[in-house]
């Protein structure tokens, strides 16, 4: 399935403000319009954001790849799947990004 073609039903702007709320969404989001890709591994999502989250101060952790594996599969997949902007599979650990105007809109406004 091309996820660059799904038709998406209008999002109020209540919607697309509580889904972008959360920073590690807008992550995800913007890495596949960031890199063009359709389709990312959980592994990838959460280095992607890790390297993100990333302190220029060399004294403070990074964030653990571990951590954000798991806010990513119990938090904000669930959310962007029931909404639509991705396909998420446990079972082989893999998220299909449909491309959404009205929530990309946003993204390269606000971020």
């Amino acid at each position: 399935m091309d996820g660059r073609n799904v038709v998406h039903a209008e999002l109020s702007a209540d919607t697309v403000y509580a889904i972008l709320k959360p920073r590690r969404r807008r992550l995800v989001l913007s890495y596949f319009m960031t890199t063009s890709a359709e389709t990312a591994t959980t592994t990838e999502l959460a280095e992607w954001i890790a390297e993100h989250e990333r302190s220029p101060d060399p004294a403070l952790p990074a964030p653990s790849l571990r951590t954000i594996e798991v806010t990513l599969t119990h938090t904000h997949f669930p959310v962007l799947d029931e909404n639509g902007l991705i396909d998420f599979s446990f079972a082989n650990d893999r998220v299909e990004y449909h491309a959404c105007p009205d929530i990309e809109a946003h993204l390269e406004l606000h971020c």
